[in-house]
């Protein structure tokens, strides 16, 4: 599964616009219509379907080997079993996710069991994904708790077989397609009759995207036509068809309370940022990444230190600097733990 080419910034998507409409009219390719898509926070995962019947799903993974999750597909709203009407061979790929209502109800669950809250949509949807596909071969607490959480599944993306009869020959009949065959599809999306519109219509969206009821971190422009597609071609990391415009990081200052820690996915210990509620971009943040040791360690944030806090791509809450020059002398240095804060066993290793 390929990344996407993403800019920040409307001047470096109207650069990328201007080289992609000069490739597509030497090409005599189509220039428009394109599609305009909500870039939804969450964990990319691949289905794949043999004789109209799912055989895998996989997450992304480092986009060549990702993790099966195929146990745990029966949670995914969006993802079927089975393909509606079709019996051939189909790969589509999508975004898991989980709504704002489902991470309220997660939330919830963790204050009545005396839990720290889960900072984030995207980080618990990947855990339960996770977890859910893991419930088979050993029943967990945390398997449990992942069975009551609604996800869902939006796909962005299909190929099929080239002898495909009635086969669709655009982005956008690809997602009607997959519709009509019971896949979760974004409902956000819109079509636009030219480049330029296609950015100012991603502009309009990403502006007004308060109400939607799931976390995003962009908007994504697509060509629809599958002509178009070729005569742009893939890079070695990215389709040079398709651009992600990301929203820019928001900053606000606030004070480190404290550092905790949790238990990474691949079993590391990872810092996290206690802090005053502070309102960031419309939204009050009161925990926020530390990256991880190393860049902890780099900041030198100190218990007591006003720090800056950023949503990166307007998702994730991040500490990135630290105001040193505001200290009182009251500030304290913050400890590693000394055993497991899942378990309260001893470590491996250490918390590098």
């Amino acid at each position: 599964m390929l990344s996407l080419d993403s800019v920040a910034s409307r001047p470096a998507a109207d650069e990328w616009a201007r080289k992609a409409l000069a490739k597509l009219a030497a090409a005599g390719a189509p220039a428009g219509p394109w599609a305009v898509e909500p870039k939804l926070d969450g964990l990319a995962v691949r289905l794949s379907y043999a004789n109209g019947a799912l055989v895998q799903a996989a997450t992304r993974g480092d986009g060549k080997e990702g993790e099966d999750v195929t146990s745990a597909v029966g949670r995914l709203t969006g993802a079927p079993r089975t393909l509606a009407g079709y019996s051939g061979d189909a790969e589509v790929v999508g975004e898991a996710y989980m709504t704002h209502a489902a991470f309220a109800a997660a939330n919830e669950d963790a204050a009545r069991e005396g839990r720290a809250p889960y900072s984030n949509t995207r980080n618990l949807a990947a855990a339960s994904l996770r977890a859910g596909a893991t419930a088979a071969t050993a029943r967990s607490a945390a398997a449990a708790a992942a069975d009551r959480r609604a996800l869902s599944f939006a796909a962005y993306a299909v190929t099929l077989p080239p002898d495909t009869p009635n086969a669709p020959s655009s982005h956008s009949g690809g997602m009607a397609w997959l519709r009509d065959r019971g896949v979760g599809v974004p409902d956000a999306a819109a079509l636009a009759p030219t480049l330029a519109s296609a950015l100012d219509a991603a502009e309009a969206w990403m502006a007004g995207r308060g109400g939607l009821p799931y976390d995003v971190d962009g908007a994504v422009i697509k060509a629809d036509s599958l002509d178009a597609h070729k005569a742009l071609g893939v890079g070695p990391q990215a389709p040079r068809w398709a651009l992600a415009l990301k929203f820019p990081g928001v900053d606000a200052v606030t004070r480190l309370a404290r550092v905790t820690w949790q238990l990474g996915r691949t079993g590391q210990l990872v810092p996290v940022a206690d802090l005053d509620p502070v309102s960031v971009g419309g939204v009050v943040v009161a925990r926020a990444s530390l990256h991880n040791v190393q860049v902890a360690r780099r900041l030198g944030a100190r218990v007591g230190d006003a720090v800056v806090v950023r949503r990166a791509g307007d998702v994730v809450p991040q500490v990135v600097a630290v105001l040193a020059e505001l200290r009182s002398g009251d500030e304290a240095e913050w400890g590693e733990p000394t055993c497991c804060p899942a378990c309260g066993g001893p470590l491996a290793g250490g918390s590098d």
